[in-house]
C-alpha cells in the first residue's frame, strides 16, 4: 500500500509564483492601509478626500503635515517601519493614479527649499541659526572653475560671532556641481533661485501652497526662529530616525572634511572657526 506523501513537490516556477502571490497580497494590504489612514486624517482635518486631484504643492503640504502629525490610537508616534510603510503605500497608489513620485519629487516648493537649505548648511558649514534669516539671493553666485565645473560660492563674508568686522573677503566654501544626477546641488540651487518671488530679496521665502507662473514662493521671508529649527522640521518630514538640529549639519561638515584629511586651516576657512582647538570638539 502506497504511503501518502506529506510534502508536495514544487517546480521552481511554481515556487516563484507562490512567493509573488504572497508579496502581492501583502503589498495590496499595505497600500490599502496607507490610503485609508490618509483619508481618515483628511476627514479629521475637514479636507477633501480626493487627494489624488490635489496639485503638487497642496499634496506636498498635506503629506508633510500628515507624516508629522500621525499617531496611533493611543496617541503615540508610530515606529519608523510603520511610517515607511505608509509612505510606500501612498507612493504606489499615487504613482499609478497620477504618475508622481512623492518619495523623490523635488518639484514641490517645500521639498526643493528643504534640499537647498541642507545643501547650503552642509557645504558652507553654517552656524546653527546665525544670519539665516538675513541671507539674500545676492549672497551666493555661480561660476565655473578652471576645468569648467560649476560651483556656488559666497560673494562676501558676514558679521558672525567670531568675526565682528566685515572684511569683504569671500568665504572659501564651495558647493560643486555633480554632473549627471538630478539632485546635483548646483542644479537644485539654480532652480530654486529662479522660482523665488522677485518682490522679496531674502533667500528663504514662504513656500506657496499653489505654485503659478513659475513663482513658487510668497513675498514673505522665513523668520529667524523658523529657520533656527528648520532641520528639526526637515527631519520629521523625511521620517528620519531622530530629529537633527541645524548644528548637526555644521558638525557633519567638519567631520567629513577631517575624515578626508583636509588641513585644519582649510576647514576653518570654510566653517569660520577661529582656532584649531575649537575643531576638536567635533571629533
Amino acid at each position: 500500500m502506497a504511503t501518502k506523501r506529506r510534502f508536495a513537490s514544487l517546480e521552481d516556477e511554481d515556487r516563484e509564483n507562490l512567493f509573488e502571490n504572497v508579496d502581492s497580497k501583502n503589498t495590496k494590504r499595505q497600500t490599502k492601509t496607507a490610503i485609508n489612514g490618509f483619508r481618515e486624517y483628511l476627514t479629521e482635518k475637514s479636507l477633501s478626500l480626493d487627494f489624488e486631484s490635489y496639485d503638487d504643492a497642496q499634496l506636498d503640504d498635506v503629506l508633510s503635515k500628515f507624516y508629522m502629525e500621525m499617531r496611533n490610537k493611543n496617541g503615540e508616534m508610530y515606529k519608523k517601519t510603520t511610517m515607511q510603510s505608509y509612505r510606500q503605500g501612498l507612493q504606489r497608489h499615487l504613482s499609478k493614479t497620477r504618475d508622481i513620485d512623492i518619495l523623490k519629487d523635488l518639484e514641490s516648493p517645500k521639498m526643493l527649499q528643504y534640499k537647498v537649505f541642507v545643501d547650503i548648511m552642509i557645504h558652507f558649514g553654517r552656524r546653527g541659526r546665525e544670519n539665516l534669516a538675513t541671507l539674500t539671493r545676492q549672497d551666493f553666485a555661480v561660476q565655473p572653475d578652471p576645468e569648467g565645473t560649476l560651483y556656488i560660492y559666497k560673494t562676501h563674508d558676514e558679521l558672525t560671532k567670531n568675526h565682528q568686522t566685515d572684511s569683504e573677503k569671500s568665504s572659501d566654501g564651495r558647493m560643486y556641481e555633480i554632473k549627471g544626477i538630478d539632485r546635483c546641488p548646483v542644479r537644485s540651487f539654480v532652480k530654486y533661485i529662479r522660482r523665488l518671488n522677485p518682490k522679496c530679496n531674502k533667500l528663504f521665502q514662504q513656500p506657496k501652497l499653489t505654485a503659478k507662473d513659475g513663482i513658487h514662493y510668497d513675498n514673505i521671508p522665513l523668520g529667524h526662529n523658523k529657520l533656527g529649527i528648520y532641520m528639526n522640521e526637515i527631519s520629521k518630514a523625511a521620517n528620519l530616525s531622530r530629529e537633527y538640529t541645524n548644528h548637526s549639519c555644521r558638525a557633519t561638515t567638519v567631520h567629513i572634511l577631517d575624515e578626508a584629511q583636509i588641513p585644519s586651516r582649510h576647514i576653518m576657512s570654510v566653517t569660520g572657526h577661529k582656532s584649531e582647538a575649537s575643531l576638536k570638539t567635533y571629533s
